[in-house]
């Protein structure tokens, strides 16, 4: 097993080291959590600091690791999730992804025995894929059934 250290040093370093308990060394953590609500001395607002405070600044075995803001879209096993759980870009992504494919389909010569089956075998498990993992209401469901 193995336990991290974590220590943010004087320039601003965070280091994640092996070996010893967990703690977390920061001068400047009270400084932070008592900024005023509107900008600090470096002219950021709150929700903007801790990106600055960590970019590029988090080392794992001594290469930066990259921060994305918890509001910010990643894709992961093609889903695209945030850490806060805010769906409405999978839904974006899934909304273009359809009608991508659908148009697609609209412009291409197949027959339309050809179209059912692109569409029962590809177009339907491409959305139904994301499924298993992200929420969708009536509303969505409605929508995409009403493309075209």
């Amino acid at each position: 097993m193995h336990v991290c250290s974590l220590a943010l040093h004087s320039s601003s370093t965070l280091d994640i080291a092996k070996g010893s308990s967990c703690s977390v060394l920061h001068n400047d953590a009270l400084r932070l959590s008592k900024a005023s609500p509107s900008k600090d001395q470096n002219g950021l607002t709150p929700s903007e600091a801790p990106e600055h405070h960590l970019k590029n600044n988090i080392l794992v075995q001594n290469q930066a690791t990259k921060y994305i803001t918890p509001s910010s879209p990643f894709l992961y096993l093609g889903v695209t999730l945030t850490m806060d759980l805010n769906w409405k870009h999978q839904h974006r992504h899934m909304d273009k992804n359809l009608k991508q494919k659908l148009d697609a389909l609209e412009s291409s010569h197949a027959s339309p025995r050809q179209t059912l089956n692109i569409i029962c075998t590809a177009i339907i498990p491409s959305l139904a894929y994301a499924f298993a993992v992200t929420p969708c209401s009536y509303p969505d469901l409605d929508k995409w059934d009403a493309m075209q």
